[in-house]
């Protein structure tokens, strides 16, 4: 006969030895091996498990969660790639090439490589031109431009333009790039190649204009200082002619001593100058930085140092003394009391002692805050007084150079009269003919530079290296889309991590509980198949023998199998460990005391008839409600039919009757409780049981639901024999004789 149960219940009266734990008096029985519940996860510290994340926990609410979190995080990946892909356009960047080359030349045609410093300003200043107002004006005004769907629906292109196009060069060399990005393939390449055509043609073009326009300039200056040398030179041999030459070589060349020596003072007065110049602007500079820095000090600051004076300290405590005598006074006497006004006026007098005392202490700590501070200030106007000295004795030694000057000028006067006038005459001369030469160097060095090749050229036009960015959109719109889905994952997985479920049968053991065995699923999975009835045959008898012999506090004749809440298997264990200890040879009672919610009727294919609930009310007698059933030496107390009777009964001392009535009769009583949490018949039958044993179901047991379980039934002394794992994963030895039958 086959029973609707989930677990492998007896289907005859001899089972096979291998699947029992027959206990005898010779020997103990064999305890169950339970060394695979230290396999797995030995790589992480459990002692640690509550100080951040515990991996192993994680992992398990992603095997747990992962069903949901995939689902949910398709959802929210393929939302989001949705979004992503309306909002991010395909853009294609047209890039052209210019090459900026290095000046080698200098105007005389050798090779002269230009500073590094001096390559780097001219080659910003084209890149800041190529974006400049004019260039991109002349770009715009190019045929077929502005009228590109890129720049049409732009209110200002220009400013559109300066903000896009960008123009940097390559790292380490002279190539500078311009480019453009579009949402379509030839309105960028347009604009690039119009851009560079216009820089080109603007700046190089400007640059040759320059150029023609200040050769022409000086070309028109060399040929008026050539016609005023002629005409100076014309001038000096009328006045040769009209002096006639009197004056013999020693005049000339005291003449020209003379002339050196104003030569030489206007030049030490010009230098005196400057010299003086930059005193003032020295002298300025240290007068800034000295009224800059200000020394602040807060009052509390201020008052800490003033406390460090003997005398500001003592009068600060007595007038805090007498203003604590004032205070305490003024309780028992009235504010006209002669003795409180003799403290007031102390209290005046001594603090306007201290505020004179303040005022002639607060310089020296402001300048000792400054120099704690780094600013000395005896430095500061040392320097000070130093740069005035030095300004004045700079003013007064070009003052002094300055009469030196003015009194050999009328010296040479004096000494030359109208010869002078031929001097400078020569002298004036001279200059034309140096400016000149210059001149003429600088027309030399301008034709050069027009015949040297172009410093700027045009390397490629436009163009879009590639064409097809989808790719590169795909990339990122994919990328997110797997970011949001491993964290919607994630996110759930974290939410069930939170819960702290029972992931794996040690997890009882690490919060107090003793684990007295697991079970394995017996309704499988998606990826693993039921456990065999061999299997679960020995997963209980080792519940069985752990329960019987595995506690040293006395026997266990009576037991109640509870749960913290519904659905953790307590039903299954109780109907599996009672077919167990029938299989073991020992009269036993099943009691289906679950009244609210029964299902042991069910699992032994009985009717709903008189049971627990009658018996309780005592409608019907004990033997009367206990039912056979199909495995040898097994009974059953069906719940009956739950009232509110049977609820009130229940609380009552009528079931500690009954069970002491099953104790004589039987020689083991399992007891299928209600949860405990959800109602009190778990804690009613525990204090009239030998103990209790908490069942529990992977991956749906709340670790703390389990741990408020057993603290609420020890609170009223039930003893708490340990907990069994439902659903766990075991591993198997198979025997020949398991071997053989399969």
């Amino acid at each position: 006969m086959n029973f609707p149960t989930p677990g492998p219940l007896p289907h005859q009266t001899n089972p096979e030895p291998s699947n029992q734990l027959l206990p005898t008096g010779d020997a103990p029985p064999m305890l169950p091996d339970n060394s695979w519940l230290q396999s797995g996860s030995a790589w992480l510290d459990h002692s640690q498990q509550d100080e951040g994340i515990n991996l192993v926990g994680f992992f398990h609410s992603i095997r747990r969660q992962w069903l949901p979190g995939t689902l949910l995080g398709l959802v929210t990946a393929a939302a989001m790639a949705l979004i992503l892909w309306l909002l991010i356009p395909i853009n294609f960047e047209a890039q052209g090439l210019l090459r900026v080359k290095r000046n080698n030349q200098d105007w005389t045609g050798e090779l002269k490589y230009e500073s590094e410093r001096d390559y780097n300003v001219y080659k910003q200043t084209q890149s800041a031109l190529i974006k400049s107002t004019y260039v991109l004006n002349a770009a715009l005004r190019k045929p077929g431009i502005k009228s590109l769907t890129m720049l049409a629906r732009e209110d200002y292109p220009l400013a559109f333009l300066e903000e896009e196009l960008k123009a940097q060069y390559a790292p380490e060399s002279e190539i500078l790039t311009v480019g453009l990005k579009g949402d379509n393939i030839e309105d960028p390449v347009k604009i690039v190649d119009a851009v560079m055509e216009a820089f080109l043609e603007e700046v190089q073009q400007s640059d040759q204009t320059e150029q023609t326009r200040r050769l022409e300039q000086l070309r028109a200056a060399e040929r008026k200082n050539l016609r005023a040398i002629q005409d100076k030179k014309e001038t000096i041999l009328k006045l040769a002619r009209e002096l006639g030459t009197k004056e013999d070589e020693q005049a000339a060349i005291n003449q020209r001593v003379e002339f050196n020596k104003l030569n030489s003072l206007n030049m030490k007065r010009d230098a005196l100058q400057g010299e003086y110049m930059d005193a003032v602007a020295r002298l300025r500079m240290l007068q800034t930085v000295i009224q800059n820095q200000h020394v602040n000090p807060s009052e509390h600051e201020i008052e800490d140092h003033l406390e460090s004076d003997p005398r500001y300290a003592e009068m600060k405590m007595m007038v805090g003394e007498l203003k604590r005598q004032y205070n305490d006074m003024s309780q028992s006497r009235g504010a006209n009391s002669p003795y409180l006004q003799r403290i007031s006026q102390e209290i005046g007098k001594l603090s306007q002692e201290m505020e004179t005392l303040k005022a002639e202490l607060t310089p020296r700590i402001l300048d000792r805050i400054g120099r704690l501070k780094g600013i000395n200030r005896d430095d500061q106007q040392m320097n000070l007084r130093v740069a005035q000295m030095e300004a004045q004795m700079k003013a007064e030694q070009f003052k002094t150079v300055g009469q030196q000057a003015d009194e050999q000028l009328a010296v040479i006067k004096d000494m030359f009269q109208s010869s002078t006038e031929l001097e400078l005459r020569q002298s004036e001369v001279e200059s034309l003919e140096e400016t000149t030469k210059k001149i003429s160097d600088e027309i030399h060095n301008i034709e050069l530079n027009q015949k040297m090749p172009d410093r700027i050229a045009l390397i490629q036009s436009a163009i879009i290296p590639d064409r097809n960015s989808a790719w590169v959109k795909s990339s990122i719109v994919g990328g997110i889309s797997l970011l949001t889905f491993l964290l919607s994952l994630f996110a759930i997985a974290f939410w069930d991590y939170q819960v702290k479920h029972l992931n794996e049968p040690k997890d009882l053991s690490r919060n107090g509980l003793r684990l007295l065995g697991s079970i394995p699923s017996l309704r499988g999975g998606m990826l693993k198949k039921p456990a065999g009835d061999t299997i679960i045959a020995d997963s209980i008898d080792s519940i069985r023998t752990a329960i019987l012999f595995g506690d040293t506090d006395g026997e266990v004749s009576s037991v109640v199998v509870t749960s913290a809440v519904g659905h953790e298997g307590k039903s299954t264990v109780a109907s599996q460990l009672a077919v167990s200890l029938a299989r073991a040879g020992r009269r036993t009672l099943l009691i289906d005391g679950d009244i609210r919610n029964p299902q042991q009727h069910l699992v032994f294919g009985l009717g709903v008839d008189v049971g627990l609930c009658e018996l309780l009310k005592g409608q019907t007698t004990f033997d009367a409600a206990v039912k056979t059933t199909p495995a040898e030496g097994l009974w059953i107390l069906p719940a009956g039919r739950c009232d509110v009777l049977s609820l009130q009964a229940l609380a009552g001392n009528r079931i500690a009757a009954i069970m002491t009535q099953a104790q004589e009769q039987y020689d083991v009583i399992v007891v299928d409780s209600g949860p405990v949490l959800t109602g009190p018949e778990a804690m009613i039958y525990g204090r009239n049981a030998d103990g209790a044993v908490i069942s529990t179901r992977r991956d749906v047991s709340r670790l703390s639901k389990v741990e408020e379980a057993r603290d609420r039934l020890q609170s009223i002394g039930v003893r708490v024999l340990g907990a069994v794992a439902n659903g766990a994963d075991i591993e198997v030895r198979e025997t020949p004789l398991a071997i053989a039958a399969s």
